[in-house]
């Protein structure tokens, strides 16, 4: 059943608005403008990366930061130089340039055929709050209601129409605001000074006030515990619940049929792959897949048009992340995947900070005397890769591992260290048993999926799909669960 921190704040009158005023959604995406939805929060609660981690197809495009659709904020952007503009510019020319740019993206990411839905790195009300936490810091004092008034003149003045998104998503640490600031600051990467803590400050307060003044149709908490993965699947389960019938996508959570990722590490000829195959021979072909990291980033690059090792580490890590999911969306009865080989260590670090647990890094450890004892290949050649992939961190990788797998000794005691690892061998095979289902339950009704390991399992399953999923109010959606042997939705 739905968390206690997924509730949301009551929903005032919401209507799928548009820039042209009318309360007909559908009229508007007929009319070839995509279902449109803005990630909103303060600084550091996650935005951006959740962002990336919702799915790179059924014709999702990202709009990101205003300076990449807009030419005069781009230049400052590039030349260092947007930071001294935003505080040294009059009131008029901040709100002017801020919003001017906010309507050429709109127009860029929504005024096109290729794009069924446009999510935006923060949206309209967002950046009204923005800039009014920024025009209450440049006049030197708290009052935001005075600040709110300043703005409402300046558009007034400038005839600015501000485009509302359908779905306007709030992320927050927590319900504390004190602390929600604090948190914000100290994951700041650069020496926070008193303007900015103002600034942080006041654009929270801000961000409260919109919130219960019910602009912002879905608060999600990302700081209670909660991993990339939970607020990501939370994400995902309001823009399903919000999307208007006629857009015909629903988007699964992330990696919601794999129960692990074993990802081996270590140095060549270490023993990586000796290892994967005993995974997967521990859980069975009928649940568990050896698979090679070159072929999911070769599937990246072949999308990308150019060699995905030329992007930074976190770009890396995030296409293939989203390989991993397209991989497991088409081959949903696999429960457990291996993973050869983690050799950057950045990299790595961003898939376990995203996935947590789902996650667990296995480094093979072997001496270098074993390892040439042990190799196919010339010992220069093996020390030729060795410095390759230390280069690249491989041996750093060790110090973020779930499992340093001693292999120095003799192959069945590593392959007993290993298997007291792993997790326990379910017999039942849940994806199958979750492919019949889907073939039966209306696809109306698919909206999340629960963990299914809680019982009962069979004759009535219970655990595979719960509703309803998200706090009222919401649209309606049918309670009850899905009886296996007679087919029927029982109430």
């Amino acid at each position: 059943m739905m968390s206690e921190e997924f509730e949301t704040v009551p929903q005032k009158g919401y209507q799928f608005q548009t820039p042209f005023g009318s309360s007909d959604h559908l009229q508007f995406l007929l009319i070839a403008m995509a279902f449109t939805v803005s990630i909103n929060g303060a600084d550091n609660v996650g935005k951006t990366t959740q962002i990336g981690l919702l799915p790179c197809r059924f014709n999702i495009l990202l709009a990101g930061s205003l300076h990449e659709s807009d030419d005069k904020l781009g230049i400052l952007h590039r030349n260092g130089t947007l930071k001294d503009w935003w505080w040294k510019s009059t009131d008029e020319e901040l709100v002017s340039g801020i919003f001017d740019a906010l309507d050429r993206r709109y127009v860029r990411f929504t005024h096109t055929e290729e794009a069924a839905m446009t999510v935006f790195d923060r949206g309209t009300a967002m950046f009204e709050a923005v800039a009014i936490a920024a025009i209450a810091v440049k006049s030197n004092n708290r009052d935001l209601a005075k600040s709110r008034e300043r703005l409402q003149t300046i558009l007034s003045k400038l005839q600015l129409q501000l485009p509302k998104e359908h779905l306007a998503i709030l992320l927050k640490h927590t319900d504390n605001i004190k602390e929600s600031i604090e948190t914000s600051l100290t994951r700041e990467t650069e020496p926070v000074d008193t303007r900015y803590r103002l600034y942080q400050t006041l654009l929270h307060e801000e961000l409260w006030h919109q919130e219960n003044q019910g602009i912002y149709h879905h608060t999600i908490y990302s700081g209670l515990g909660e991993t990339h993965l939970d607020v990501q699947k939370k994400i995902r389960a309001v823009i399903n619940i919000h999307k208007p019938p006629i857009l015909h996508l629903s988007l699964p959570p992330v990696l919601h049929t794999i129960s692990t990722i074993y990802a081996f590490s270590g140095l060549s000829e270490a023993g990586k792959s000796t290892m994967a195959r005993s995974v997967c021979a521990h859980y069975g072909p009928e649940l568990a897949v050896r698979t090679k990291i070159a072929y999911f980033l070769s599937q990246a690059s072949d999308k990308l048009g150019r060699s995905v090792y030329d992007l930074p580490e976190r770009d890396q890590a995030l296409k293939l992340l989203h390989e991993l999911e397209t991989f497991s969306n088409h081959h949903y009865w696999i429960e457990y995947l291996t993973i050869e080989s983690l050799h950057r260590s950045t990299m790595t670090m961003w898939l376990k900070t995203w996935l947590g647990g789902l996650l667990q890094i296995l480094y093979v450890d072997t001496a270098d005397e074993v390892r040439v004892e042990r190799s196919i290949i010339s010992p220069e050649n093996l020390e030729r890769n060795d410095v390759d992939k230390r280069k690249r961190g491989a041996h750093e990788i060790r110090f973020a591992a779930d499992l340093v797998l001693d292999n120095n000794g003799p192959m069945n005691e590593s392959l007993m260290k290993l298997s007291s690892f792993l997790e326990p061998v379910t017999r039942t095979d849940h994806r199958l048993l979750e492919f019949e289902l889907r073939r039966r339950i209306p696809d109306s009704l698919l909206i999340m999926n629960v963990p299914h390991r809680d019982p009962p399992l069979l004759p009535k399953i219970r655990a595979i799909y719960e509703f309803p999923l998200v706090a009222q109010p919401s649209p309606k959606v049918m309670p009850g669960y899905f009886d296996a042997e007679s087919t029927t939705w029982v109430m």
